[in-house]
């Protein structure tokens, strides 16, 4: 089981608490165990947990963040480590993951290696202001924007299948952003989420924690911010696409299948390569197949409605079309959810 699984922390500045935990790994059996030093003002921690155990250290000569390392580490793990690897279970280095907590991780990991598994908090017992608040946030945004319904949002111990986390170093965010747009990228890819609880750790009130509140937090949410600025212009494109071939053709199917086809292509390549930085060319295809099978039968079903609306009241026809398209969203969003970006 443990040469299935490599242990990857990010660390910067850590503390005493990070030997220990290494250390307590390696006695259990794993051989893959990877540390990134991001910048660090002293080394001497990394210096000796090299002696207490056999682990691989990487160092960033500047602080370049919690993202930076952890796809240095995805990097090297999957250049180095890869053969019989299904999973990397990453750990964060400030004493908040336990030694157990780790080792029912990666029975998990073990039992589901094809699932993205997510350590999680319990927020009902008496945390700090800025992690409760910051989770409850995430939370609201990821289930209203996404659909997809978490726990714990900010966890950092995770067992993330080897596909997921090379797909991840595409992603261009380094910092605390990049753990977000990680779970929707897993979720995009079909990858199936599975919470695992563990136990609530804050030492010293989470004054060892690097997050920034203000700063990190607009980060996390610029991820959403993204996904939306994409969706509005393809949503704008469309209509006045629709409405200047209207103007020409005067007919409803024309102009609703030449405007969504240039909507549909700007929407489809924002989504996979602005949002959701997905790089893979074989699921490209079938994406790029099944988005075109579904934006035809939307398009048709947009056309059908419009025409039939229209003859029966007495608008404007584009209001008609704002209309039937914000109706027939919900529709599209379920068919790439649950038919066209179906776990793999």
């Amino acid at each position: 089981m443990l040469n299935t699984i490599a242990i990857l922390i990010p660390a910067y500045n850590p503390g005493e608490p990070l030997i220990d935990l290494v250390a307590s790994l390696s006695e259990y059996g794993f051989r893959k165990i990877v540390i990134v030093d991001d910048g660090s003002k002293d080394s001497s921690v990394f210096d000796q947990t090299s002696m207490r155990a056999p682990v691989h250290v990487l160092r960033h000569s500047q602080n370049l963040g919690k993202g930076a390392a952890l796809k240095t580490g995805f990097s090297f793990i999957s250049e180095k480590l890869s053969d019989g690897l299904k999973t990397i279970i990453t750990v964060d280095a400030d004493g908040q993951h336990l030694y157990s907590d780790v080792i029912r991780i990666s029975e998990n990991a073990h039992e589901h290696s094809d699932k993205l598994i997510l350590g999680v908090r319990d927020f009902s017992e008496s945390v700090p202001i800025k992690s409760a608040l910051g989770n409850q946030l995430t939370k609201l945004v990821l289930r209203r924007a996404e659909n997809i319904s978490l726990s714990d949002t900010q966890t950092g111990l995770r067992a993330i299948p080897i596909g997921v986390a090379q797909e991840s170093c595409g992603i261009p965010s380094n910092r605390y952003e990049f753990e977000l747009e990680s779970i929707l990228l897993a979720n995009r890819l079909g990858t199936e989420i599975k919470e695992v609880p563990i136990t609530t750790v804050y030492i010293a009130n989470n004054e060892s924690s690097h997050f920034r509140p203000i700063v990190d937090s607009m980060r996390v949410y610029a991820v959403f911010a993204r996904f939306l600025s994409v969706s509005l212009v393809s949503f704008i494109i469309d209509i006045a696409a629709f409405a200047a071939c209207f103007a020409i053709s005067s007919n409803v199917y024309t102009s609703t299948y030449l405007a969504r086809s240039i909507s549909a292509t700007l929407n489809f390549l924002g989504n996979k390569y602005f949002v959701f930085k997905s790089q893979d060319r074989v699921r490209a295809i079938f994406e790029a197949a099944g988005y075109v099978t579904l934006v035809l039968i939307m398009a048709t079903l947009s056309a059908y409605f419009v025409n039939l609306v229209q003859s029966k009241i007495l608008l404007n026809i584009i209001a008609i079309k704002i209309l039937v398209d914000a109706s027939l969203f919900f529709i599209s969003f379920l068919a790439q959810k649950y038919l066209l970006f179906f776990k793999k």
